[in-house]
């Protein structure tokens, strides 16, 4: 019983670690000139291959662009990507089979791996002192020929990630009882 009160005591003080990690996490769109070291790419992207996933399927797969000139490119072409982020990470998926194993859902459960992913990549960033922001609108016909994404692949989205640059502003948040609710929605507010 002992053992599993110090394991208990551990998690719970991990937990605090987490909790704070996720709440100090923000959209970075403005990011300095100091380059990310491999060894820190290498722990975002090892953060997204844990992510779970539906049947654990494990879909995804990841382009890192370091290259300023490729980098210059990418943003020519994703209208949302501001600053200049010293990398991109593509985050793409295997195109679902619509036949196995989750049928016509398959393609909604892949965007939802991609989205797990990418939110273990900016959780890891925040972490490691790191900016971070996923991107969404982005000419996706440019950048599957950009980055060579083949055709079997959906590139789903774009994290941009850096030091940031100045202060990065905490926006406002709904409150807890406006959102969420026992047993049936809008019945009993959770407070």
């Amino acid at each position: 019983m002992k053992a599993l009160s110090v394991v208990q005591e551990k998690r719970r003080s991990s937990s605090k670690i987490v909790f704070q990690t996720i709440l100090s996490r923000r959209s970075v769109r403005s990011f300095s000139d100091h380059r990310v070291p491999s060894n820190l790419v290498l722990q975002l992207l090892e953060a997204a291959r844990w992510a779970p996933s539906g049947s654990n399927l494990q879909p995804w797969s990841f382009v890192v662009v370091e290259n300023p000139r490729l980098i210059r490119l990418v943003r020519m072409f994703a209208q949302g990507l501001a600053g200049n982020p010293s990398l991109i990470i593509a985050v793409c998926s295997e195109k679902p089979d619509l036949r196995y194993p989750l049928g016509p859902r398959s393609a909604l459960c892949y965007n939802m791996n991609a989205a797990m992913a990418a939110e273990n990549i900016l959780i890891m960033a925040e972490a490691l002192g790191l900016g971070a922001c996923v991107h969404l609108s982005f000419n996706l016909m440019a950048l599957n020929v950009i980055l060579g994404i083949p055709d079997h692949v959906d590139l789903k989205l774009l994290v941009s990630v850096g030091y940031p640059k100045g202060k990065v502003v905490t926006p406002p948040k709904r409150r807890l009882k406006d959102m969420a609710f026992k047993e049936q929605y809008g019945v009993r507010k959770w407070s």
